[in-house]
C-alpha cells in the first residue's frame, strides 16, 4: 500500500496452501501498486515502477518472508507485449535494468535461489508497443542481462499448425522456442536452460474447446524430450475455466461438478511414467540411473 509497507495476506495465503499440497512454486514477481509506478499508466497494475528500487525493496522483503518455501522467481512477465510495459513502448533495456534489480535482491536474501528472466508472450511484431520475442530476446543479451538470470523462461502453443511446422521469425508456431535457443547460442549462452512456463494444445479441429487431445499432447512432450536437450520444466497453461487461458483447461465444468479429461489424463501418464534419461545434462544420482 505504501513505500516499505507490504501487505502479505493473499501471498501468504497461496504460499500456505502450496505447502500443503507439496506443490513447489515458481514466484512470478510482476506489477506495480499505483503509489510506485508513473502517472501516466493510471490504473495498468503490469507497469513497472519508476524507480527500481521499490521493486528491489519489494522483492528482497518478498524472499526474506518466503524463501524457506520458494527456491525459484520469475523476474516479471510478458515485457515484449502491451500493457506489460506501461503506456510506452517495449524496452528490452530497461527491463534489463529491472532484471538485474531484482536477481542481485534475491540472490542477498536466499543465494541458493534459481532465477528466471521474464516469459516473454510469443509475438511477431518489430517494435513499439510489442515486439518479438526471438528480437526481445536478442536485445536483453545485448543490453547484457545475461548475468542476472539462470533460466529463460518461454512459452509455446501450436497456433494451429502442425506441431512440427519449421520455425520462422515471421510466425508463431510450436517450435518457435528454437528460435530463442539460437538467440541464446549465438550470444555464447549454450549453458543455460529454457524452461516452458507455460504450453497447451487444443483438440485437432477443436481450438479453444475443453475436450483435448491426449496423443497430440503425450507426441508433444516426448518429441521435447527427444530433441530439445536444452529444455528444462513444461508446465501447462491451466488448472480451471477459472484461469488463463481457459481455451487450456485440465478440468472442464467447475466446482464439485469439474471433470478431467484426456489432457490430463495424458500428462499424468507422462509424469507417472518409469524415468528415463532423455539427451541432455544430468547429476550423476539421477533417479533414472
Amino acid at each position: 500500500p505504501g513505500r516499505g509497507s507490504y501487505d502479505w495476506e493473499e501471498s501468504d495465503r497461496v504460499v500456505e496452501a502450496a505447502r500443503r499440497e507439496g506443490l513447489s512454486l515458481i514466484a512470478v514477481l510482476d506489477g506495480a501498486p499505483a503509489w510506485a509506478r508513473h502517472p501516466d499508466d493510471g490504473e495498468n497494475a503490469f507497469a513497472p515502477p519508476v524507480e527500481v528500487r521499490d521493486y528491489g525493496d519489494w522483492v528482497q522483503a518478498f524472499v526474506e518472508r518466503y524463501g524457506d518455501a520458494i527456491d525459484h522467481y520469475q523476474i516479471w512477465n510478458e515485457p515484449n507485449i502491451a500493457p506489460h510495459w506501461g503506456n510506452r513502448e517495449v524496452d528490452p533495456a530497461a527491463y534489463a535494468r529491472l532484471l538485474r534489480e531484482g536477481a542481485m535482491r534475491i540472490c542477498a536474501a536466499d543465494p541458493g535461489a534459481v532465477v528466471l528472466a521474464a516469459a516473454l508472450a510469443p509475438n511477431v511484431e518489430p517494435g513499439g508497443a510489442n515486439m518479438s520475442d526471438v528480437a526481445y530476446l536478442d536485445r536483453l543479451y545485448q543490453a547484457g542481462a545475461a548475468p542476472w538470470f539462470d533460466v529463460v523462461a518461454g512459452q509455446i502453443y501450436p497456433f494451429d499448425l502442425p506441431l512440427e511446422t519449421p520455425p520462422t521469425a515471421g510466425e508463431l508456431s510450436w517450435r518457435r522456442l528454437e528460435l530463442l535457443r539460437q538467440v541464446m547460442l549465438d550470444h555464447g549462452d549454450g549453458e543455460t536452460a529454457i524452461w516452458v512456463v507455460s504450453w497447451g494444445i487444443p483438440g485437432p479441429g477443436s481450438p479453444g474447446e475443453w475436450d483435448l487431445a491426449g496423443e497430440r499432447i503425450t507426441h508433444a512432450v516426448q518429441d521435447a524430450r527427444l530433441n530439445w536437450p536444452w529444455l528444462g520444466p513444461m508446465i501447462w497453461a491451466a488448472w480451471t475455466r477459472d484461469d488463463h487461458p481457459a481455451a487450456y483447461a485440465l478440468l472442464t465444468g467447475s466446482g464439485s461438478g469439474s471433470v478431467t479429461g484426456p489432457a490430463l489424463d495424458a500428462l499424468r501418464g507422462l509424469a507417472e511414467a518409469p524415468l528415463v534419461a532423455w539427451p541432455g545434462v544430468y547429476a550423476p544420482d539421477h533417479a533414472s540411473g
